[in-house]
């Protein structure tokens, strides 16, 4: 009976063990205030570019709160950082090969990172995070739905990469393209 009672016990502390998690949210805006700076590389790319003030536009929309976009030699001293492109934080922490036409978002500490293989998958990264994060939505030639929060958090664990089936990507839709 003793040892029943011990293996119920112990099953019952590692599924709580399991339950717990060891990641913490990731806090980006809270009542109009950030502690994040939006990351690119030194000398970015258009499409990165692109990106960030696509990323930063999305935040803004959703809680008020506009995130500087920075170089990665102006980020210094700063702890909180969303890095969008290939940056050296995106080079150092991920650790597979990039396929091109494939993006990936991942959270590392603190930090978020947005990276890409080729082509406008950066952009398509970002546009993935809206709808699943801050649940933007852009349907039909309507205005975009963009919900409102003062808090803008995310789950620490996030850990998300696309590889499209197939490279090919055309989708004739006049109504897709904002004005």
């Amino acid at each position: 009976m003793n040892r029943h009672l011990l293996y119920v016990l112990l099953l019952s502390l590692i599924s709580l063990n399991a339950c717990s998690g060891n990641a913490q949210e990731l806090v980006l805006t809270d009542n109009g205030g950030s502690d994040y700076v939006i990351v690119t590389p030194v000398a970015p790319t258009k499409i990165e570019a692109k990106a960030a003030q696509l990323l930063q536009h999305f935040i803004k929309e959703v809680s008020g709160t506009e995130i500087p976009v920075v170089d990665e030699k102006a980020k210094r001293g700063k702890s909180s950082v969303i890095f969008v492109g290939n940056t050296g934080k995106a080079k150092k922490t991920l650790v597979r090969k990039k396929q091109p036409e494939s993006y990936f978002v991942y959270a590392d500490g603190k930090d978020l990172v947005f990276c890409a293989g080729s082509g406008h998958r950066i952009i398509y990264g970002i546009y993935f995070f809206a709808e699943k994060y801050l649940h933007c939505k852009k349907l039909s030639n309507d205005p975009p739905i963009i919900p409102t929060a003062r808090r803008i958090s995310i789950p620490g664990s996030v850990n998300e990469e696309h590889v499209p089936p197939f490279i090919y990507r055309e989708a004739y839709y006049p109504a897709a393209h904002n004005p």
